[in-house]
């Protein structure tokens, strides 16, 4: 069965035009999401890009701010502890709490900054198994190449596929957690391929609409986060 996915021309030009922005973004993004989440915060405000809610803390000490624009939704993760308290006395600002939280599904950036795919994961039977596509994270392999991550179920499984230009062709495996065995698990891969493609099928201008606004607001976040490393 094949390992690769041939993607329609307007999904391939998207992601295309994506990484080509992601790779600048990217290196400004990593470091300042670890060593300072706020200087993130600061430059979406000085946007005018304005949160909309606020998750205050999870059980692993990060704050998650929800944000919108145009018809965007993402969200920024802090820690905790240096999450402004401007935005806790915001009236306008809904405050969560933990277990009662803005719910979706992710397209990850694997930077602090992730947008909102769907409200729920895809389901999908192959054969006598049925399988869910929980998440989709568009970033760089290990040795640099653009790259598209889908998190299955059953496994917690993260299959990582490289991008071609106008196909996906299968990279490997991976365990979502790293002490988490996955026996067996690259016998699945035909049933990721077929899943994706069923989604594609489905759903190809919800995946467009997410990858166009990264994309939008990577370009528009590189000005004032390099103005910021630079001075």
């Amino acid at each position: 069965m094949s390992q690769e996915i041939q993607l329609p021309h307007d999904l391939a030009d998207v992601l295309k035009r994506y990484f080509q922005v992601y790779h600048s973004a990217v290196r400004l993004l990593s470091s300042l999401c670890y060593q300072n989440p706020l200087a993130v915060y600061r430059a979406l405000k000085y946007l005018g890009i304005e949160p909309w809610g606020v998750l205050s803390s999870t059980s692993f000490g990060i704050a998650e701010v929800y944000f919108a624009f145009n018809e965007c939704q993402f969200t920024l993760r802090v820690p905790s502890w240096a999450l402004p308290e401007e935005i806790l006395e915001e009236p306008n600002i809904d405050v969560y709490e933990e277990g009662e939280e803005f719910s979706y599904i992710p397209l990850e950036t694997r930077t602090c900054i992730e947008f909102y795919l769907r409200d729920e994961g895809y389901v999908y039977e192959y054969g006598s198994e049925t399988y869910f596509l929980h998440g989709v994270t568009l970033t760089l392999t290990e040795d640099g190449r653009d790259s598209v991550i889908l998190y299955i179920d059953p496994g917690k499984l993260l299959f990582a596929f490289t991008f071609t230009g106008d196909r996906l062709a299968f990279h490997k495996v991976m365990p979502l957690y790293e002490s988490m065995p996955i026996p067996g698990a690259e016998e699945k891969v035909g049933a990721v391929v077929e899943l994706f493609k069923s989604y594609i099928d489905c759903c190809k201008d919800e995946l467009i609409q997410a990858v166009n606004c990264v994309t939008e607001l990577f370009g528009k976040l590189a000005n004032p986060l390099t103005i910021y490393i630079l001075y």
